[in-house]
């Protein structure tokens, strides 16, 4: 079996930030994938999940942007812990050989491990990872280009700069550094955040920033604020009209330094929000589900709506509306789409990125989009296909 690496980081970018759950690759064990931000170990653990699987051979594809920018060394032995390894070109970028799988002794060289288990989802990844400690947390006086137009809209409006007061039945919890800081009204009975507000950030980025995390975080869990709430803040200010700003899996703090001071005053909030109540679960199942008026629309007029929204996000983008076409809409939110035309040849992860965010600014912002799987029409090579499939 052949993995293209940085497909699958993207398509697990895509889920971890526009879906926030367990994404579904096409190789079903892969489900059991614990990423990471180097991506020699997220190669590695997708061997690891390849083992645990019982496969006897894996060939990852990695692409020229990741290529250029790990130590192959490094890689070669790390991944001759897990079977017998060939590297070589490959177009552009490696392919990565592994034969006679096996697991690895080593543990440090694998994903996280919870109940004798993978780590599946990237809420407890986000959990167990603070990218935010031990790190320098400098003032925010710029930020990257991925992000400029964004934040200067942003800092434009600010609606959450200022204090709250205190609620019955409420706690105040608050996340301070360097005289910014992030106070969060939260319920005590279901721990949701009531208001958010920020104060005391110096610059007009830092400003910014907390108050768009502010907008996002409201009316969400405490324990959803602090696994998700800057990982949303990246993805909703990122623009995607450009190239993803890191190859491989894009982590807030990795893709810009400004993220650190938001990242940090909302982890210090919940562990502030701990202390005052006790609260210890990190149990997390938010999923704000389709709107009700999503749920009750008539599939046509569903489909009108998509149309209208995809005619729109092509203009802005430059591409042809004609060639995009919805094929189906599964169990309310799944939304399926064929590519035609000139389409087709296109790199159709950032269409599927570009179309998926409009549709959810413009219809719902639940909504997730799936490309139609194309059925082989020679029908010997799919019988021999399912013949030799594990």
């Amino acid at each position: 079996m052949k993995i293209d690496y940085e497909k699958m980081a993207a398509d697990y970018d895509n889920g971890l930030f526009t879906r926030l759950r367990s994404f579904g690759p096409a190789a079903d064990f892969l489900e059991t994938w614990v990423p990471d931000a180097d991506d020699i170990k997220s190669i590695c653990n997708m061997l690891d999940a390849a083992a645990v699987a019982g496969r006897r051979d894996m060939a990852i594809f990695i692409g020229r942007q990741t290529a250029e920018s790990i130590d192959q060394g490094r890689l070669l032995k790390a991944a001759g812990d897990f079977g017998a390894v060939h590297m070589e070109p490959d177009g552009e970028g490696l392919l990565l050989t592994v034969s006679a799988v096996r697991r690895c002794a080593d543990k440090e060289k694998t994903g996280f491990r919870k109940t004798g288990g993978y780590v599946k989802k990237a809420e407890t990844f986000s959990k167990v990872r603070d990218i935010s400690a031990g790190r320098e947390i400098k003032r925010a006086d710029h930020i990257g280009a991925h992000y400029r137009k964004a934040v200067e809209a942003a800092g434009r409006d600010l609606r959450f700069e200022g204090f709250l007061s205190g609620r019955k039945g409420y706690v105040i919890a608050e996340g301070e550094h360097g005289g910014a800081r992030l106070m969060l009204l939260v319920d005590r009975d279901d721990h949701s955040i009531s208001r958010a507000s920020h104060n005391g950030a110096s610059t007009a980025i830092e400003k910014a920033l907390l108050d768009r995390l502010c907008a996002l975080i409201e009316g969400k869990p405490i324990q959803e604020a602090g696994d998700h709430g800057v990982i949303r803040l990246e993805f909703d200010l990122r623009d995607k009209s450009m190239e993803r700003p890191l190859a491989g899996i894009v982590m807030a703090d990795a893709a810009d330094a400004a993220f650190l001071l938001p990242l940090k005053l909302v982890r210090d909030a919940l562990e502030d929000y701990r202390r005052k109540t006790g609260y210890v679960s990190t149990d997390n199942t938010y999923d704000p589900g389709p709107s009700e008026e999503w749920k009750d629309m008539p599939d046509d007029e569903r489909r009108r709506r998509l149309n209208d929204a995809i005619a729109r996000i092509a203009e802005e983008n430059n591409f042809p509306a004609e060639d995009v076409r919805v094929t189906a809409i599964e169990h309310h939110v799944r939304v399926v789409i064929r590519f035609n035309g000139a389409l087709e040849h296109a790199d159709k992860q950032r269409c599927l990125m570009i179309l998926e965010t409009g549709i959810k600014d413009m219809v719902d912002g639940r909504l997730e989009l799936f490309q139609e799987e194309i059925r082989d029409n020679n029908r010997l090579r799919r019988l021999s296909g399912e013949r030799t499939a594990p």
